[in-house]
């Protein structure tokens, strides 16, 4: 197999993740501790290649010219390979993953019952079924670099900074100068081993520093027609006794587990987060970091406790790969909605467009919310998270109103309705390159207001306060069909506009044509995108009431991304496209419709990659 070729199988290979098949065996679960903070399983890889080959959403990706746009960086990065001797390395490591893994695939971060020195509380697992023999995989595993064998040197200081985190102990002080680069040197060796466990054979990996002795760094074994890999060895040794012979308490035996799959339905990708075991853990670092001293003024534990996180219950996500599209589903799921979670007060929506959104925007969200109750909501998690902030916040807005007439909360934050619209525009970077497009990236922000004459009258009060030369000295003001649009002045090129039109504030925040487009098509909506056959489409594939809803055009979208790699590459000075050979934004012609709803003690959406229908 030619290097070359290499990156663009490794695409085949993340793509074709996405099989048409259901999860028809999955069993590898059942071999996880329940302490579980993450799993990920893949269904069939050898199918899920074959399918995704096939599936016409790769096929026009192959068609709109990829491989020619990042020709450069694929060439970069096989030469580097070659540079650093890890060609053979990379295509090994892809035949382990390609070729040899005949079935389920499952990933896994897992909670370490019993913490050995030097390893963290939780460690990482692997377990696939495989076609190859104990010898095959030995050979791959040896030829990829997973665990080489490596001598090197840290300096002293490096090495009391890891002592310290093994002994869970307090990390020393770093040297004043760059003495830590010039003190003596601590020898650092890697080596392979292997040891008999249950009649299996482990093949594991230790790390010594200087005379110490030797940490096992996990390692990897097959049993039977299973290969297992932990980061630690006693997850190993716990893996190949789940294998051989089962585990009472496993992750597949959770209600979290059970409910995720039941949820997903058929799919062949899905991936299950342990909420409240990652919580627990994120509380405990929230705590080190406050006994530390890094508060900033503020109650840690107190602020983390009151945004409530002890409610998520759980995060899943599913793929399934259908005959013509790809669906992903998912749901955020919770015990109470409080702390964090009562900000999101969601309102019914219908799936309709607004005529005011003009057709041409690659993407476009529309939702609903209480935006009052979400405001309250606010202001009682402050007070219970950051007391003194809430206190400040509204002394700052007392006096606002008692002594410069700018009432902000009635104006500003209690006047904010529930219809909120987010457009996108990757026309407005036309012709830019660069940082150039960044800063001109068109996003309109479409709010409804309950009382605009109070916003009206508290902006002029306070351009009125802040600057003496009035509106002037802050926007430059133009007329467009009858509405007045304010830039504001010196934003160090960002483009900040804002309008009003009727009881609708519209903030810009780049090129001004998405605004412009949208005061016409309240003026007059003569192409709006609710006319557009392929929005209508999309529209189709999604309930009739939801919470929020989104519509993607995928082509123009990846086309605007190609502006930020520009950017990070002329940062770098390096050449990772060639420009010439740009895809248009048309060149893959698919979309995206999404939305999420509300249901019961859980956020629950959806999203349907389509293919657009031809003009």
């Amino acid at each position: 197999m030619k290097i070359s070729s290499i990156f663009r199988q490794g695409g085949v290979t993340l793509l074709s993740t996405l099989a048409l098949v259901p999860f028809v065996d999955a069993r590898h679960e059942k071999s996880l501790p329940a302490d579980t903070f993450v799993a990920v399983q893949v269904a069939d890889v050898p199918l899920a290649e074959k399918q995704g080959k096939e599936h016409p959403l790769w096929k026009d990706v192959q068609k709109a010219g990829l491989d020619a746009y990042f020709a450069p960086a694929i060439k970069k990065f096989t030469e580097k390979l070659k540079a650093d001797g890890k060609g053979g390395d990379f295509q090994k490591n892809l035949e382990l993953l390609q070729r040899e893994l005949t079935g389920e695939v499952l990933f896994a971060v897992v909670k370490t019952a019993k913490t050995e020195k030097g390893h963290l509380p939780y460690d990482y697992v692997w377990i696939a079924d495989t076609s190859a023999d104990e010898k095959t995989i030995a050979g791959l595993v040896a030829d990829s670099g997973l665990l080489p064998e490596e001598k090197n040197e840290i300096s002293e200081w490096a090495y009391k900074v890891i002592k310290a985190h093994q002994e869970g102990g307090p990390p020393p002080e770093p040297p004043a100068d760059d003495a830590a680069d010039n003190s003596s040197k601590v020898p650092v060796v890697t080596k392979n081993g292997t040891t008999d466990f249950q009649g299996v054979t482990l093949y594991e990996r230790q790390l010594s520093f200087g005379k110490d002795d030797p940490t096992s760094l996990g390692g990897w074994a097959l049993v039977n027609k299973t290969f297992v890999y932990a980061s630690a060895p006693n997850v190993l040794r716990e893996l190949v006794d789940a294998v051989q012979n089962g585990r009472k308490d496993s992750f597949g035996t959770t209600a979290l587990w059970k409910r995720s799959r039941d949820a997903a339905g058929k799919a062949d990708a899905l991936a299950v987060l342990n909420a409240p075991l990652a919580v627990t853990e994120l509380g405990k670092y929230v705590a080190e970091r406050a006994k530390a001293g890094a508060s900033v003024g503020v109650n840690l534990p107190v602020a983390f406790n009151a945004l409530a996180l002890q409610n998520l219950e759980g995060l899943w996500l599913s793929r399934e790969l259908t005959a013509e599209e790809v669906l992903i589903k998912g749901a955020w799921s919770y015990a109470e909605k409080r702390g964090l979670l009562s900000l999101i007060t969601y309102k019914p929506l219908e799936t309709t467009v607004p005529d005011f959104v003009p057709a041409g925007p690659y993407m476009f969200a529309i939702a609903k919310f209480d935006t009052q109750q979400a405001w309250k909501n606010l202001e009682l998690l402050l007070a219970q998270a950051i007391p003194f902030w809430k206190m400040q916040i509204d002394g700052k807005l007392g006096e606002l109103k008692d002594k410069e007439n700018i009432d902000l909360r009635a104006a500003v934050f209690e006047n904010i309705g529930d219809d909120i619209t987010i457009l996108t525009n990757a026309d407005d970077n036309s012709g830019k390159t660069g940082a150039e497009a960044l800063r001109t990236a068109g996003k309109l922000y479409v709010l409804e207001l309950r009382d605009s004459d109070k916003f009206t009258s508290m902006v002029e009060t306070a351009v009125g306060k802040i600057a003496p030369g009035g509106a002037a000295a802050l926007f430059d003001e133009r007329d467009f069909m009858g509405v007045k649009v304010r830039t504001v002045k010196d934003t160090g090129g960002a483009s900040i506009s804002y309008a009003l039109y009727g009881k609708r504030l519209l903030v810009s925040a780049g090129a001004g044509s998405l605004l412009d487009k949208v005061i016409a098509e309240l003026k007059d909506p003569r192409n709006p995108a609710s006319k557009d056959p392929n929005v209508r489409l999309g529209l189709k594939k999604l309930p009739r009431e939801v919470a929020s809803f989104t519509y993607t055009d995928l082509g123009a979208y990846a086309y605007s991304l190609f502006d930020i790699i520009d950017a990070f590459a002329k940062a770098r000075g390096e050449e990772l496209t060639a420009p010439g050979s740009r895809p248009k934004a048309d060149a893959l012609p698919w979309a995206a419709a999404s939305y999420v709803q509300e249901r019961d003690r859980e956020f629950y959406g959806e999203t349907i990659i389509f293919r657009k229908e031809d003009k």
